[in-house]
């Protein structure tokens, strides 16, 4: 009788007679016999640790165990994680108004628990003082990192802003160091400052360096900044003095030559209680071919005359200013 070549099973030969239950209750056995044994000759390698890449060896009943117990593990882990609502930031939509945002995240939060972090994409421009409520579990006041209230313009429309629960409250993180009181008038033109609002530019003139020249009349500094090199011409000097003019007099005073002039005069009553309101009279002299006196104004002073009344001598105070 023939035999099939990997199993070993009998053939028919072409002279048997046939009997198909006999027949095929013996290939039944035989294939059953030829697979037993085939398997009992198979052997595969075993491997006990779980780090094994092999594509060859199996694991062992030990290093199944061992990842089916970390696999437990690790998802009690997530759970847990995914509960406490501090160890990670949440992520939602505002749907809610520009002054009060609603957010809902995952339902596995239930309470507002201290520390409960989330992010948000916010809807609308804020335009003051902003709450929140979260999963519907109540309306929370949103500060900023300092505890203030949110102006407008601190939540930007379609930006992501970070929150965390203080126990009471929920404070913006990220925000950055306060801002002081200083207006786009305080700042120096070309130059930007940083407020609640936003950024926004100075208008402060720069004036460099400036340079007074003393005259007669009272002069404005230009208003807005100054570099520190500035000054007040040199080579001025105002003198002050006193004259006394007799009753019924007068008295003349020159000016020193070079560019002197006098600036200003008044009197008082020598030896008396009261002022009897006799008037500073001046006379200038104006002698246009004359400049030894110097030029005011394309004017050129000679002289100024004081006079006195006939009830008594005068005292005059004046200045005289020159370079």
């Amino acid at each position: 009788m023939a035999n099939t070549v990997n199993l070993n099973l009998p053939l028919i030969d072409d002279n048997m007679v046939a009997d198909v239950p006999r027949d095929i209750n013996a290939l039944a056995q035989a294939v059953d016999s030829a697979v037993v044994a085939a398997i009992a000759d198979v052997s595969v390698p075993l491997v006990d640790a779980v780090s094994s890449t092999s594509v060859t060896m199996a694991p062992t009943a030990n290093a199944l165990k061992t990842v089916n117990d970390s696999v437990v593990a690790h998802k009690a882990d997530y759970i847990k994680h995914i509960l406490d609502g501090t160890s990670h930031v949440y992520y939602a939509d505002d749907t809610g108004t520009a002054n009060a945002k609603v957010v809902v995240i995952s339902a596995a939060v239930a309470t507002l628990k201290k520390g409960l972090g989330i992010s948000f994409t916010n809807n609308v421009l804020n335009t003051g003082a902003v709450t929140i409520n979260v999963n519907g579990l109540g309306v929370k006041a949103v500060l900023k990192s300092n505890g203030l209230a949110m102006v407008s313009g601190n939540l930007k429309a379609n930006s992501v802003y970070t929150l965390r629960y203080n126990g009471t409250s929920f404070i913006l993180q990220g925000e950055g160091g306060e801002y002081g009181t200083a207006i786009a008038t305080d700042v120096l033109a070309g130059k930007t400052l940083g407020t609640d609002a936003g950024i926004i530019s100075g208008t402060m003139v720069n004036n460099g360096a400036v340079t007074i020249t003393p005259k007669e009349a009272v002069q404005v500094i230009p208003k807005g900044y100054h570099d520190g090199n500035g000054n007040v011409a040199s080579g001025y000097t105002i003198t002050n003095s006193t004259i006394t003019v007799p009753s019924n007099s007068y008295l003349d005073v020159f000016p020193a030559s070079g560019k002197t002039r006098i600036i200003s005069a008044s009197f008082y009553n020598t030896g008396r209680a009261t002022n009897l309101g006799y008037s500073v009279v001046t006379e200038f002299t104006r002698r246009a071919a004359d400049v030894n006196y110097g030029i005011i104004s394309s004017h050129s002073y000679e002289r100024v005359t004081f006079y006195s009344g006939t009830d008594g001598a005068q005292t005059y105070n004046y200045s005289m200013i020159s370079n």
